[in-house]
């Protein structure tokens, strides 16, 4: 699993590559096809942001530029989709196909840094924020672990004083990720 909670949060909702979890993502790419190799190189090197919309549904930011913004949808047995050009150019010869994106989201659900299609968004989204503060605490007792405390705090009083229908999980999920890389400032 990951080893580190503040490094996954980055790769999945502030777009840093999975380079910071390759040792994890090394088993996928052994049983992954030839043909779809640099799909998942890409969505390992790649800057690509994920942020949940709702149940099974995603909205991907590709690249350093907000303009480069594609929805994805994760059905893994019934459908699987990505508005990008390579999806759409490639679905239609090949029905298994995956674009980086899909396999970005692919392998964060895996590692279990994105919630599945099974999920409940609100209740996924409540119980990771409240294990960010359980990792938190991990930390040695410090004046910028207790500011990462609180602040996670604050964010989760937020999100619970709202509704699931009206909730940017995008801000959230930013947020948090932001929050715990402030421990990542000063430990790496």
């Amino acid at each position: 699993m990951i080893l580190h909670r503040a490094h996954a949060l980055r790769t999945a909702f502030l777009g840093y590559p999975v380079n910071e979890l390759v040792s994890h993502v090394d088993a996928i790419k052994e049983i992954v096809e030839i043909s779809q190799l640099a799909r998942v190189n890409s969505a390992i090197t790649e800057s690509i942001a994920i942020y949940p919309l709702k149940q099974g549904y995603f909205t991907v930011s590709s690249g350093s530029e907000d303009s480069n913004e594609y929805s994805i949808d994760i059905y893994y047995k019934q459908s699987k989709s990505c508005s990008c050009q390579d999806f759409l150019y490639n679905i239609d010869k090949d029905k298994n196909h995956m674009c980086k994106h899909l396999w970005k989201a692919h392998i964060l659900i895996i590692l279990n840094f994105l919630p599945t299609v099974t999920n409940d968004l609100y209740e996924w989204s409540l119980a990771e924020l409240n294990k960010d503060i359980e990792f938190l605490q991990t930390y040695p007792v410090s004046q910028r672990r207790q500011s990462c405390v609180e602040q996670m705090k604050i964010v989760i009083n937020q999100f619970q004083k709202e509704t699931s229908e009206s909730l940017n999980y995008r801000k959230y999920m930013i947020l948090r990720a932001n929050i715990l890389s402030q421990i990542l400032n000063v430990s790496d």
